[in-house]
């Protein structure tokens, strides 16, 4: 019995989809965008509300592949994230400015999710077999998440961008205190 086996009644849906596509070796782990677009936009917060605005009706992030991966996740005192939605397909060790691998959304009233931010997604060994440097998308630097965490993943780099609603940490920031999981009860899901 594999880790995965082992592990199936504690790994969410998102997570074991992410841990199938991490193949080392896989696709070039390269970024596909180009300064001039940068500087034409205004930066990556510029680029995401361009390019991701239409995930506001999460019927369109549905139709175009995105899948719910994690519930609603909370901190312990930082606020919370919010529900996730991946794309597996993106989750290919590629970063992609106008392709997030994961959307971010904060559940409401009458089951209403509003979109308040992306997350970019790239697992430790994927991007490491094909860079020696951590990654970084419009020089902001992601953020290391060890293993074992309470995702049940191997060890990855995350890169949240509050494009959507505001953050008073920050727009690179992993937690917003002004995002709320109360309506999925008091610790946001089951972790």
């Amino acid at each position: 019995m594999n880790y995965l086996e082992s592990s199936i009644g504690y790994i969410t849906a998102g997570a074991i989809a992410i841990a199938l596509l991490m193949v080392p070796g896989g696709p070039a782990a390269a970024q596909r965008h180009s300064g001039a677009d940068v500087k034409a936009t205004g930066g990556i917060v510029s680029i995401v509300r361009q390019t991701s605005g239409r995930f506001r009706d999460i019927n369109v992030a549905y139709a175009e592949g995105y899948v719910k991966s994690l519930d609603c996740i909370s901190g312990s005192a930082g606020g919370a994230m919010g529900q996730h939605l991946m794309k597996p397909a993106l989750v290919d060790g590629v970063l992609d400015v106008t392709q997030p691998e994961m959307l971010v959304y904060e559940p409401g009233r009458n089951d209403r999710m509003r979109l308040v931010a992306v997350d970019f997604l790239v697992f430790y060994d994927s991007w490491h077999a094909n860079n020696d440097l951590p990654p970084a998308l419009e020089g902001q630097s992601f953020f290391l998440l060890d293993s074992p965490n309470r995702y049940g993943a191997p060890v990855f780099y995350t890169l949240h961008v509050w494009a959507f609603k505001y953050n008073p940490n920050g727009a690179f920031a992993m937690w917003n205190p002004d995002v709320s999981c109360t309506q999925f009860g008091p610790y946001g899901g089951p972790y």
